[in-house]
């Protein structure tokens, strides 16, 4: 009786092998990444929402102080420089 040879991968089918297995493992790491990214944003939404509410209970004097703020910060943006008259005559 005569027995087959086993046949022996070329390197081109044992480098395509390979590759094959190191994408596949690639593709389960970027779903896997995936699901994670969607479970922190979801988590987040979560965090925001509760602050909003705890925003929306202390009513308006939060309002008045998010105002204040935001006309102080706009304010302290276009402030005029101080520049002595000399240089500002040359100007």
């Amino acid at each position: 009786m005569a027995f087959r040879r086993r046949r022996r991968d070329t390197r081109l089918e044992t480098a395509a092998k390979n590759i094959g297995g190191t994408l596949g493992s690639l593709a389960g790491r970027v779903d896997r990444l995936n699901q994670q990214r969607a479970a922190v944003a979801a988590e987040i939404r979560a965090v925001v929402g509760a602050a909003q509410a705890l925003l929306d209970d202390l009513g308006d004097d939060v309002a008045i102080m998010r105002r204040r703020a935001r006309k102080a910060v706009r304010k302290a943006g276009r402030r005029r420089r101080n520049v002595a008259r000399a240089v500002r005559a040359k100007l």
